[in-house]
């Protein structure tokens, strides 16, 4: 049913109309509640909300839209209205309703109150007697933490209406594990019921470990390591469970997996040879999410480096990086350095522009969430208002006066410690990168200088050093321009620049964001887009040749990662059909990654990719061989470990295990820079 006209000069009335032919006692109760005057009453909403289980479905559709998504000015006191007067307004037996019981959960969510509780334990009540497999959706919803007040006193309504006895001692741990949420309480009641008394305390931690690793934090260096993570073999890590998914969907996942290690494979092997034959060092740029996979199959300094080397190489780029950063710090006449041009202003100019592409739009959506999470809770805005001096190069006073009116801004339910959590982690991460940001450059040109010096007196065959990072955002298609010739300017202030491999996907066939932008690029830098990146004039040559013969003139190519082939299946897809003829050179489309947050969650990749949905199909987390991960950690691990293996690389070694320790150090630092881990 159309019930949405956009060009009705009256946004309510085809709502209304809806009311007036099927149930003309609601339409009072609709004006009455949705119009600034008189003032809204509870009365009205109560009436109102008996139409979310009228026996006609248009009445329920409608209903749905004007409590849940009312066209109206003023949006945020409508949900305030909704949160306040929870849980009278809802109808009996509303929860038998498959499509309310989202929207009354995300409701619940905004806040947690003790006069929630009520509405909470019923909803709880009902995914423990039913199947939780149906019930994802709504458990998933159910995400914010709670006080430890609301916590015990839904555990204590909950714990009296359980349809089973409660194993001993699993009450008193689920009173003492703090930040549990409704979502992870119903898991693992759920899972206490059906597990031998002997099993429940192994799945209770096997539980609140998983529902850590899915938790929206920002990974620090510690949580994501290069080296193996467990005391077991790597080949030995396998997934023993991923969500709801079935044997048969693991298995072809983890097929799908080893297949996508060939990406890696392809991408540091076509980097190596065109170090190796034009003596150059090669930064891959891998663009986040979509590209920023084949990122990882880089080998190390230590494995690029011959082990003789390791010492005299490592100790002259530390050397460089010290002169370097004196550079940037001395006034521009007494630089000691004269190929080096840049002020530290053009380096911060840099960093600036990466900040307001790439934080300032989530922060101002996080920003706002905790303002709506605030009015809903009848807390003080002060936290709101503190935000703009944590950050004021990003922010704005249009900003300022943008979140106090929310003109434009959906809003957005979510308990004020989830969005207050969003908006530090946000700037956390923010802070971090800013305080790297200056290593990172001078590290780039010590390994520059140094690798370019080796490459030329051939004590090395060839340095590939890669990036992960969002140098071009394709949404923006042609709009996205200035960053990228920006970096590639700074990091070439050197006297023998690198070449630079951006390694982007695309599930276009034709005119991808890249592209388009490269064409502007290309009428003033020496950019050059290959296969699905090229202009129609470029010829169709492998890219390995046209590289290294254009790359006297081209100091950077954009490319896709391991094929050209034209074939777009999401993952959906490919796990309920598990096609065996897609892992074949002829029907592997890379570009099956796309829109998929929870491939890199729990990596450095992540903030970059995307919150993930609440309710996401795909779970953030899985359990393996080694125990509970995040996916994002057991991807890359495996990604790695395979292309490594397929390079004829040895596995790589702890620190303690092997002699070139002062490679190791700086090897992780600069992937720690680099987002790669």
């Amino acid at each position: 049913m159309e019930i949405w006209q956009f060009n009705d000069p009256e946004p309510l009335r085809p709502f209304l109309r809806v009311l007036e032919n099927h149930a003309p006692h609601l339409v009072d109760s609709a004006n009455h509640l949705l119009r600034a005057d008189p003032a809204p009453r509870r009365a009205d909403l109560i009436c109102l909300a008996q139409g979310l289980v009228d026996s006609s479905a248009n009445v329920r559709q409608a209903v749905r839209v004007l409590i849940f998504s009312p066209p109206v000015e003023e949006e945020l006191a409508h949900f305030r209205r909704l949160v306040h007067w929870l849980p009278d307004w809802l109808p009996p037996a509303w929860y038998e309703h498959q499509s309310l019981r989202p929207l009354v959960a995300e409701l619940i969510s905004a806040t947690d109150s003790l006069r929630n509780c009520r509405p909470l334990a019923v909803v709880l009540e009902y995914i423990l007697k039913r199947r939780l497999s149906s019930w994802r959706q709504e458990a998933s919803l159910l995400s914010g933490s709670l006080k430890s007040s609301t916590r015990n006193h839904l555990l204590s309504r909950l714990i009296n209406r359980l349809p089973f006895p409660l194993q001993p001692g699993l009450r008193r741990r689920l009173l003492e594990k703090r930040d549990l949420s409704p979502g992870q309480i119903c898991e693992i009641l759920v899972a206490a019921n059906r597990l031998s008394p002997m099993g429940t305390h192994r799945y209770w931690r096997r539980m609140v470990s998983l529902h850590d690793l899915a938790s929206s934090s920002i990974p620090s260096p510690s949580q994501s390591r290069l080296e193996p993570f467990c005391h077991k073999p790597e080949r030995d890590l396998r997934i023993l469970s991923w969500g709801q998914r079935s044997l048969e969907e693991v298995a072809f996942l983890e097929k799908l997996i080893s297949y996508q290690a060939n990406e890696l494979v392809e991408v540091f092997r076509l980097a190596r040879e065109v170090s190796q034959r034009t003596k150059r060092v090669v930064l891959t740029l891998h663009n986040a999410s979509l590209g920023a996979s084949s990122g990882w199959g880089v080998p190390s300094f230590a494995q690029q480096m011959p082990g003789e080397a390791a010492a005299t190489f490592s100790a002259q780029v530390n050397s460089l990086r010290e002169n370097f950063a004196a550079s940037l710090s001395a006034p521009p006449r007494s630089s000691p350095r004269s190929n080096l041009h840049c002020p530290q202003q053009q380096i911060d100019k840099l960093f600036l522009l990466w900040g307001k592409r790439l934080v300032r739009p989530g922060l101002l959506q996080n920003i706002w969430a905790l303002r709506v999470s605030l009015i809903l809770n009848d807390l003080p805005l002060e936290e709101c208002e503190s935000i703009f001096s944590e950050a004021p190069e990003l922010l704005e006073h249009a900003d300022h006066q943008r979140l106090t009116r929310g003109k434009g801004l959906a809003v957005t339910l979510v308990p004020p410690t989830t969005a207050s959590q969003q908006v530090h982690e946000t700037l956390l991460w923010y802070q971090k990168k800013k305080a790297g940001h200056a290593r990172l450059i001078s590290l780039l040109w010590a390994l520059i200088e140094a690798g370019e010096e080796w490459l030329r007196s051939e004590r090395l065959e060839s340095l590939v050093l890669p990036i992960i990072d969002k140098v071009f955002i394709s949404s923006q298609r042609d709009q996205d321009l200035a960053h990228l010739p920006l970096f590639v300017q700074l990091v070439s202030r050197m006297d023998q620049a690198p070449l630079f491999l951006l390694i982007d996907d695309t599930p276009r066939a034709a005119h991808p964001s890249l592209q388009l932008a490269i064409d502007h690029w290309r009428q003033q830098l020496d950019f050059l887009g290959l296969g699905v990146y090229a202009s129609q004039a470029d010829s169709e040559e492998e890219p390995l040749e046209t590289i290294l013969s254009r790359s006297s003139r081209v100091n950077l190519f954009a490319l896709r990662p391991l094929t050209q082939v034209h074939n777009p299946l999401s993952l959906d897809t490919l796990l309920a059909k598990r096609p065996q003829s897609f892992l074949s050179p002829a029907e592997y489309d890379s570009s099956w990654k796309d829109n998929l947050p929870f491939l890199y969650h729990g990596t450095q990749v992540a903030p970059f990719s995307g919150a993930s949905k609440r309710a996401e199909q795909f779970s953030p987390a899985l359990i393996t061989s080694a125990g509970p991960m995040a996916f994002g950690s057991y991807y890359r691990h495996r990604l790695r470990q395979l292309a490594l293996e397929r390079l004829g690389f040895a596995r790589e070694k702890s620190r303690a295990d092997d002699n070139r320790s002062s490679l190791h150090h700086l090897w992780r630092e600069y992937a720690q820079l680099a987002n790669l881990l």
